[in-house]
Order: structure tokens, then C-alpha cells, then sequence
């Protein structure tokens, strides 16, 4: 069993990036030869299309640094309802997945600072960074499923409202529950 701790701390360098390791993070990794890749986002309710994105962000370089939109960045981004997942657990679910080196959060509502701090190689952007209104599609057998973060909002919405309700740590029964 690996413990949030074991996660968040690979030994040398912390896996979760304050603002100011982040230079120093990066002069590491160039000093290594390490080709530094990120890609910033909410990461709000994880799912293929950000798994997709992530993996594929990996294979532009050596190392994936995330730069997470922090809840207040999030809330003055797309209002008071938002984030569904505190930072904290985004973070930690981010730093379990094997593409993902490290995670930053992000304060402002642009992360112009954490770029400048990090210095990346390549900066990579998801649909919904670079094309607002741009859907996640998952292929099922009768077309397409609409995942963007939007229509989870509503289904959620509707699913609240009716027979379900959903505690914390029940998230795989509301991705299940989604998919229907």
C-alpha cells in the first residue's frame, strides 16, 4: 500500500512543487538532460480525456510537470460551484498516475508565473485550455458520450437532484453512474 505521503515526496526533490522549487526543480532536470514538459489545468473530475492528454504530454519530453489551477483560481474561472474535487486530492490523484512527475499549484488565474518559474521545454494545452467550449468524446456504440467538465456539471446536477447521493470517496460510482 503506498501511502498520500509516499506520493506527494519521491526522496530527493518533493513531488508536489511549491512556487519556489519550481526554478530549482527545472535547473535539476536540464542539468540532468531532461527534456521538461507541462501542461497546465483543473483536472476537477478526472477522466480518459485528461488521461489521454496527460499521456500524450508525457511522450513530448522526459519529465510531465502539471500545473493545477488552484480551487480559488478555479472559482474565479468558472464560478462558485467549482472545483467538485478539492486541489489537495487532484493533486494527489494526478501524482499517482504514472505520467505525471510533479504537480504545482496554480493561484492565479493564469499561469503565466508558473511558466516563467519552470521554464519548460514544451508546454502543452488540452482542448478545453486552448478551445473553451471543446468536448472530451468518448466513442461508445451508438456514437459519441459528451465528457467535457460542463456536462458532468449537468449530469451531476440532475443525478443530485434525483434518487442518488453521492458522499466523498464514491467518485468511481459516480464515473460509473455517468457512463450510463
Amino acid at each position: 500500500t503506498v501511502t498520500a505521503e509516499e506520493i506527494l515526496d519521491d526522496g530527493e526533490v518533493p513531488r508536489l512543487v511549491p512556487r519556489d522549487g519550481l526554478a530549482s526543480l527545472s535547473a535539476k532536470l536540464r542539468a540532468k538532460g531532461k527534456r521538461i514538459v507541462s501542461v497546465v489545468g483543473s483536472f476537477d473530475i478526472l477522466h480518459s480525456g485528461h488521461l489521454r492528454l496527460l499521456n500524450e504530454a508525457r511522450q513530448a519530453g522526459d519529465v510531465l510537470v502539471v500545473g493545477l489551477r488552484s480551487d480559488g483560481a478555479m472559482r474565479l474561472a468558472r464560478g462558485s460551484g467549482r472545483p467538485f474535487v478539492p486541489e489537495d486530492q487532484r493533486a494527489e490523484m494526478l501524482l499517482a498516475l504514472r505520467a505525471v512527475d510533479y504537480v504545482h499549484i496554480v493561484e492565479e488565474p493564469e499561469a503565466v508565473a508558473f511558466l516563467n518559474a519552470l521554464n519548460p521545454h514544451v508546454q502543452v494545452e488540452g482542448a478545453e485550455e486552448s478551445q473553451p467550449d471543446a468536448a472530451h468524446r468518448v466513442p461508445k456504440d451508438d456514437g459519441t458520450l459528451d465528457l467535457s467538465a460542463e456536462a458532468l456539471r449537468r449530469k451531476l446536477a440532475a443525478l443530485a437532484s434525483g434518487p442518488f447521493r453521492f458522499f466523498r470517496g464514491t467518485f468511481h460510482l459516480m464515473a460509473w453512474d455517468l457512463m450510463e
